[in-house]
């Protein structure tokens, strides 16, 4: 007598490919052009010095958390596999206890 949850094996495989892929993107395609993003030191007033050291602070920040991002929906998509593969395990196994293969 189970509990009357489901578990979809294919879904949570689907949800992984989907993590993994954009956790790639973030590598690939968003830290690439943040890197490239510049601010011209004329576009800093002399009158406020300050302005552009925080401006390189955010501008550090915003890449480290960009790269953090990618990199938490690479594992979190890696987790679900494992996660798919542990339910397929499962499965087999009862499904070979209980003759149904």
């Amino acid at each position: 007598m189970g509990i009357g949850i489901k578990f979809k094996i294919q879904d949570v495989r689907n949800g992984a490919t989907v993590l993994k892929r954009d956790g790639e993107r973030f590598k690939t395609d968003i830290q690439p052009k943040l890197a490239q993003l510049e601010m011209p030191w004329t576009a800093f007033p002399i009158a406020v010095p300050s302005l552009k050291t925080a401006y390189h602070q955010s501008e550090d920040a915003l890449k480290e958390v960009t790269k953090e991002i990618g990199d938490a929906l690479t594992l979190i998509g890696t987790a679900l596999d494992r996660v798919a593969t542990y339910y397929e395990a499962v499965e087999q196994r009862h499904a070979k206890e209980l003759g149904i293969q």
